[in-house]
């Protein structure tokens, strides 16, 4: 391992940059309107999720409804065409 090309961290670079109140309370209010916006933003997102999974769920259960209507009304027929089936032979026989 080559020690010469390792980053050397000094500490008293630390001391090179003090910043101003007004800067800190700049950046602080910047940072407050900011989480203050991300937060409405997050929940419209989750707001819409929710709609359009209870859209979604409401849509396949009227499919099913439908489908049972339609299953009712195909046995309504069915019954009834067995009804005079049965009639048509009884009456032939």
């Amino acid at each position: 391992m080559n020690l010469t090309t390792q980053f050397l961290y000094n500490i008293s670079n630390t001391a090179l940059y003090t910043p101003e109140l007004s800067h800190t309370m700049i950046a602080i209010v910047v940072s407050a309107v900011f989480l203050f916006v991300l937060r409405y933003v997050f929940l419209y997102h989750i707001g819409f999720f929710v709609v359009w999974h209870e859209k979604r769920t409401l849509e396949a259960k009227k499919n099913v409804l439908t489908d049972l209507i339609l299953m009712k009304d195909i046995q309504s027929e069915m019954e009834k065409d067995i009804e005079k089936a049965s009639l048509k032979a009884t009456f032939q026989g």
